[in-house]
């Protein structure tokens, strides 16, 4: 159905009513005062809710004028097809829905089976991330495939959301969650379930598991959290966390913390260890992504993905 634009709950006619929707646009969060207590959809606190045109009694969806514009240049069909599955994207559940929000940092993933012992240090802290239960795979190890902004495009690019995890040379193990993962296609995506993490050393890590990690979340929204430029390695942030891999200096990171993400515990503006501030070397640089690649099809208007096995 056409989406209806309103300010005010209490403006709603019955056949109107808010319903919990896939998509942001023209939604709101619901709050408990705001749900109708006689009615039968009532929604979580926690819910986006989207209010859609009513019918007009004779089985047909009113549109509003945007809506007719678009359908006079692509067709009335194909605007309503968008509608049912906005920008492309299925109704979002589970894990999709959580991923429209900060990422928590007091809830933990369960071990699955066949995790390595790298990929179990950081495992619990994807809950509510579409990779939570997903097997997970090395797909670029700067070590081995080289430590350039080529080979680490060539190998991360299209394989949706990514976990990635260094080692500086003062022994932190920092890393991101970066939840639609890079394309190279050179622009700055906001991305607010985006976090980063870190243990002081990998031995801490070891003993102290996930929940001695210092997990730190977006700010303000999760605007350009991933800077996804082919001709360089990942920028996390704008600042929070940049691996460039650049020719001259290919091992060299930097880390500044508290404008795009939240500053560590005790306020420090770095991930990297003291001495570390204004710059690193890193002994190790990997990417993890899920066991199955992501595969964009151009339906009409409408871009559509797939999950493809390899």
């Amino acid at each position: 159905m056409a989406i209806a634009h309103i300010n005010s709950l209490t403006l709603l006619k019955p056949s109107a009513w808010c319903r919990p929707a896939a998509h942001t646009h023209g939604c709101r969060r619901h709050t408990p005062a705001q749900t109708r207590q006689g009615g039968s959809n009532l929604v979580s606190p926690y819910s986006r809710v989207c209010c859609r045109a009513e019918n007009d009694g004779k089985g047909e969806v009113k549109m509003d004028p945007i809506e007719k514009l678009v359908s006079f240049f692509v067709g009335k069909e194909a605007v309503m097809e968008a509608d049912k599955d906005p920008s492309g994207l299925q109704r979002l559940t589970g894990a999709a829905l959580s991923e429209q929000y900060e990422a928590p940092t007091d809830v933990f993933a369960d071990a699955v089976d066949g995790d390595d012992d790298e990929v179990a240090l950081f495992r619990p802290l994807l809950a509510q991330t579409l990779l939570e239960t997903a097997p997970l795979e090395l797909v670029y190890c700067a070590n081995k495939h080289g430590w350039n902004a080529k080979n680490f495009h060539a190998r991360v690019d299209g394989r949706g959301g990514a976990v990635m995890l260094a080692e500086t040379a003062k022994g932190a193990l920092v890393g991101a969650y970066v939840p639609r993962g890079f394309e190279g296609y050179g622009d700055q995506r906001t991305a607010i379930s985006a976090f980063l993490f870190r243990w002081p050393t990998r031995s801490a890590a070891k003993s102290g598991g996930a929940k001695s990690a210092e997990k730190l979340p977006t700010r303000g929204g999760g605007g350009m959290a991933v800077d996804d430029d082919a001709s360089r390695g990942p920028v996390i942030g704008v600042e929070s966390l940049v691996i460039p891999l650049a020719d001259r200096a290919p091992k060299a990171a930097k880390s500044r913390l508290g404008s795009y993400f939240e500053r560590r515990n005790d306020g420090t503006r770095t991930l990297f260890s003291e001495g570390e501030e204004k710059g690193t070397e890193l002994k190790s640089f990997r990417v993890y992504t899920a066991s199955a690649r992501e595969e964009k099809t151009l339906d009409g208007i409408i871009w559509k993905t797939r999950v493809v096995e390899e």
